[in-house]
């Protein structure tokens, strides 16, 4: 059921990406200790979110746009350029193309 580029959901279709996006804003916001209605507060009213909202986004169940990860990427301090690059990342690490795994097979 599972591809490897898209996870099927209720209907809708997520890449892996964001997949991936929505699992480091989760880590993101419970290490910092940060609950879904203190997150909630801190987005733009504009928005729409509510703590409801950000759990069904935590839950898979409601889907997450770019522009809404990068406000919520905002109310917790960080950039959305950073975590592109740990998706990236971890997309690497996925597919086995990791840069550590390039440098040892070179090194062969």
């Amino acid at each position: 059921m599972d591809s490897e580029q898209d996870v099927r959901r209720r209907g809708s279709y997520r890449t892996q990406a964001l997949e991936i996006l929505i699992e480091l804003l989760t880590e993101r916001r419970k290490k910092k200790r940060i609950s879904l209605r203190a997150l909630a507060a801190k987005l733009p009213p504009a928005m729409g979110f509510t703590h409801s909202t950000l759990g069904k986004v935590e839950r898979r169940v409601q889907d997450l746009s770019y522009a809404e990860a990068r406000d919520v990427a905002k109310a917790l301090d960080t950039s959305l350029s950073e975590l592109d690059a740990q998706v990236e990342h971890r997309l690497s690490v996925l597919k086995g193309t990791a840069p550590a795994k390039l440098a040892k097979k070179k090194t062969k």
